[in-house]
C-alpha cells in the first residue's frame, strides 16, 4: 500500500511537471500568441463584407459592412485607411441599430500615414454592432504591371476576420487578374475562393476565416490580407496623369491660385517704392563711421567679421598695438585708457572688453571670455538702427507671406475638411514651409547683395531654387495625401512659391538707407577700382593707407582686392606692429592667419550641456497595406 501511495505521489508530480512544460511550450507557440493577440484587441470580427466599384476615372467606391463583437469596454472602435498618395473623399459611417453612434475622421494618433474613421457609442463588453463604412479612393499609380492593385482587405487587423466576402465590379471585362492572400508578401490565393462572373465584369472573393499570421517586418500578428491586381482593356480607365490632373476640383484650385497671385501682384504695385542708389566715390569712410557700423549698414546684420575688424580699426587709430613676436598667438597692448568721446558706445564696449584682465592680453586668453562683450556690443549697435525698409513695403511683404500660407497650407486644410468629412490635417500647413524658406534665402540674398560676390549671389539663388523644387516634391508626395491629388498639391505649392518671391521683391529700402548705401558703395568703389598710380600718390600723404582702409575692406568683403593693389609697391609694415620686421608681403600672408585667430574670439563658451533624449509612444499599428492601394486595418481604444 505504501509503495502504491508513493507511486501515485510520484505520478502526480511527474504529471504536474509535464503540464508545466506543456504550458510553457504552448505559451511560446504561434497559435497561443495568435489567440492572445486576438483577445487582447478587445473585439472580434464576426463578419466582413466589402463591395468595391471601380470607375473609369480611377475612382473606387468602397462600401464595407463589418460585424464587431466587443470583448471588453472601450471608448472608440476605428477603421484605419493607409495614406499612400491616394486621395480619399466622401467618407461616411453609420450603425443604424445603435442610437448612441457617432463618428469623426482624424489622423492616426499613434502611427503616421494613416487616416482613422473613429466610431463611438456604447462600446461595452458583450455588445455586437454592425458598422457600415463608405468612402471613395482615387487610385492613380499603376503597380506591379497591373492597371490597378487594390488591398480589398488590408493587412492591419489585430484579430482574425471571419466570414469574409468581397465583390469588385469593373467598368469593362477583365483581361487578366490575380488574387493574393496571406501574410505580408504572400504570392498566392491562400484560402480565398474567387469566382469571376460570366461577363468578366465582376469578381467575388470569399473566405471563412482570415487567420492571424506573424509579420517579420513589423514584428506583430495581423490578419491575412486579400489583394487583387488586374488589367482592363485599353481605354477602359483614364491615364494616371489624367486621373490626377483632371479632377473635379482642379479648376477651383487654379482659380484660387490665380486669385491669390493677383492679390500678391496688386500688393507689389501698391506697396513697393522704387529707389535708385546713386554712388558717390569716397576716399575715406563716410561720416567717420567705424567698420562695425559700416558692416551692419551694408547687409543689415552684425556678423563676426564686422566685430573682429574693430581690432584693426583700434590699431590703425593708435588705441592699441599688436605684438607679433608669436605669430600664432598675438598680444594686444593697450595704448589709451579710454576711447575718445566721438567713438560709439559699441566701440568702447569692445575696446574695454579686450583689456579686462590687464593692459596686455594674448588673443588665446580671450577665447570664450570675449563672447559676452561682443553680444553686448551687437545690441548697442542696434540701438540707433536706421530703418532699412519702408513700413508700407514691409506690410506688403507680410501680406504676401499670409497669401503664401493660405495658398500652400490653408487651401489643403480646408479641402481636407470638405472632401474627407471633417478631416483636419494640420500637416497640410507644412507645405508652406518650403516657399517661406525659399523666400528667406532670397531675402538674405537681397540683404547681402552689396557685399556678396557673384558666386555668392548665384549660390543663394540656386539654394532658393533647390528649396522650391524640394518643396514641390515634398508637397506632392508627403503632405495632405488624404484630400488632394499629386497635381493639385503641386499647383497650389507652385502658386505659393511665386507669391513668396513677390513678397521679397516688394520690400523697398527707405530713402535714408539708400542715401547711406550710396556713400558706402562709393567708398567700396574706391577700394575696388582705384588704380595703382593713384594709390602711389595717396601713399605720399598717408604711408599707412593700406592698413587704415583694411578693416573697412574686410567688412565690405573686398579685402583680397584691396591687398592685391599693394603687391607691386614697397611700403613699411604697420606702425602698430611690435617686435616684427616682416615685409608687406609677409604681412599679407600673415593677415589671413591673424583674422582667423581674431575670429576665435567670437566662440561662445561651451555649454554645460545635458542629455538630449526623445520620448516615444506605442500603440497598435493601425493598418498596413499589403502592397496595393486602400486596405488598412482597425482597432480599439
Amino acid at each position: 500500500m505504501m509503495n502504491q501511495s508513493k507511486n501515485k505521489g510520484f505520478a502526480f508530480w511527474i504529471s504536474a511537471f509535464c503540464a508545466l512544460i506543456l504550458a510553457i511550450f504552448c505559451a511560446f507557440t504561434p497559435e497561443t500568441k495568435s489567440a492572445s493577440a486576438s483577445s487582447g484587441a478587445g473585439f472580434n470580427v464576426a463578419e466582413y463584407n466589402v463591395h468595391a466599384t471601380v470607375h473609369e476615372n480611377r475612382e473606387v467606391f468602397i462600401k464595407e459592412q463589418i460585424t464587431v463583437n466587443f470583448l471588453r469596454n472601450g471608448n472608440e472602435w476605428y477603421r484605419s485607411l493607409p495614406l499612400e498618395g491616394d486621395q480619399y473623399s466622401n467618407i461616411s459611417a453609420k450603425c443604424d441599430q445603435n442610437p448612441e453612434f457617432s463618428y469623426y475622421v482624424a489622423a492616426n494618433p499613434d502611427v503616421m500615414g494613416f487616416l482613422d474613421i473613429n466610431m463611438s457609442g456604447d462600446l461595452t463588453k458583450g455588445k455586437t454592432w454592425v458598422y457600415e463604412i463608405e468612402y471613395t479612393i482615387l487610385v492613380c499609380p499603376q503597380d506591379a504591371g497591373y492597371d490597378m492593385v487594390l488591398d480589398v482587405i488590408g493587412a492591419g487587423w489585430p484579430v482574425a476576420l471571419n466570414n469574409v466576402r468581397v465583390t469588385v465590379d469593373f467598368p469593362a471585362a477583365l483581361e487578366d487578374y490575380r488574387v493574393y492572400s496571406g501574410g505580408y508578401g504572400a504570392t498566392d490565393e491562400g484560402n480565398v475562393v474567387s469566382v469571376l462572373s460570366a461577363d468578366r465584369k465582376s469578381i467575388t472573393m470569399s473566405c471563412d476565416r482570415l487567420e492571424l499570421v506573424y509579420n517579420d517586418t513589423f514584428e506583430e500578428y495581423t490578419a491575412e490580407a486579400i489583394t487583387i491586381g488586374y488589367n482592363l482593356p485599353a481605354g477602359a480607365l483614364v491615364s494616371p496623369f489624367a486621373a490626377s490632373f483632371a479632377t473635379d476640383g482642379m479648376l477651383l484650385f487654379v482659380l484660387l491660385g490665380v486669385g491669390l497671385l493677383a492679390a500678391a501682384i496688386l500688393c507689389y504695385f501698391k506697396c513697393r517704392t522704387k529707389r535708385e542708389i546713386v554712388t558717390v566715390v569716397n576716399v575715406k569712410a563716410p561720416k567717420e563711421m567705424d567698420p562695425l557700423t559700416m558692416g551692419k549698414l551694408i547687409d543689415g546684420a552684425v556678423d563676426t567679421e564686422d566685430v573682429t575688424s574693430m581690432i584693426y580699426y583700434f590699431a590703425s587709430k593708435g588705441y592699441l598695438m599688436i605684438n607679433l613676436k608669436n605669430d600664432q598667438d598675438p598680444v594686444l597692448i593697450r595704448k589709451v585708457v579710454e576711447l575718445p568721446e566721438k567713438e560709439k558706445a559699441h566701440a568702447k564696449t569692445l575696446f574695454n572688453g579686450l583689456f579686462k584682465s590687464g593692459d596686455a592680453v594674448k588673443v588665446s586668453e580671450l577665447k570664450y571670455k570675449y563672447y559676452e562683450t561682443m553680444e553686448k556690443a551687437k545690441i548697442q549697435s542696434k540701438a540707433k538702427d536706421v530703418q532699412r525698409y519702408d513700413k508700407k513695403s514691409m506690410i506688403g511683404c507680410f501680406i504676401c507671406a499670409l497669401l503664401t500660407c493660405a495658398c500652400a497650407g490653408l487651401i489643403p486644410f480646408i479641402v481636407g475638411m470638405v472632401r474627407v468629412n471633417g478631416f483636419a490635417d494640420a500637416s497640410a500647413f507644412a507645405a508652406a514651409i518650403a516657399p517661406i524658406l525659399a523666400a528667406l534665402v532670397l531675402f538674405v540674398r537681397k540683404q547681402r547683395w552689396h557685399k556678396l560676390k557673384k558666386s555668392g549671389k548665384m549660390g543663394l539663388l540656386l539654394a532658393a531654387v533647390g528649396i522650391a523644387i524640394l518643396g514641390l516634391v515634398v508637397s506632392a508626395f508627403a503632405v495632405a495625401t488624404a484630400s488632394m491629388t499629386t497635381w493639385e498639391k503641386v499647383i497650389t505649392c507652385a502658386f505659393a512659391q511665386v507669391i513668396a518671391v513677390i513678397g521679397v521683391a516688394t520690400l523697398s529700402p527707405t530713402e535714408k538707407i539708400v542715401s547711406i548705401l550710396g556713400d558706402i558703395l562709393g567708398f567700396k568703389d574706391f577700394i575696388v577700382y582705384t588704380e595703382e598710380d593713384k594709390i602711389k600718390f595717396m601713399l605720399q600723404d598717408n604711408p599707412e593707407l593700406m592698413y587704415d582702409i583694411l578693416p573697412y575692406a574686410q567688412v565690405l568683403g573686398v579685402s583680397d582686392e584691396w591687398e592685391s593693389k599693394f603687391k607691386g609697391l614697397t611700403i613699411a609694415p604697420p606702425s602698430w606692429c611690435v617686435d616684427s620686421d616682416m615685409t608687406l608681403f609677409d604681412y599679407m600672408l600673415f593677415n589671413h592667419c591673424m583674422r582667423a585667430s581674431f575670429r576665435s574670439l567670437a566662440m561662445p563658451p561651451p555649454s554645460e550641456g545635458g542629455k538630449v533624449g526623445r520620448s516615444g509612444g506605442g500603440g497598435f499599428f493601425g493598418g498596413f497595406s499589403g502592397g496595393g492601394h486602400g486596405g488598412g486595418g482597425g482597432g480599439m481604444r
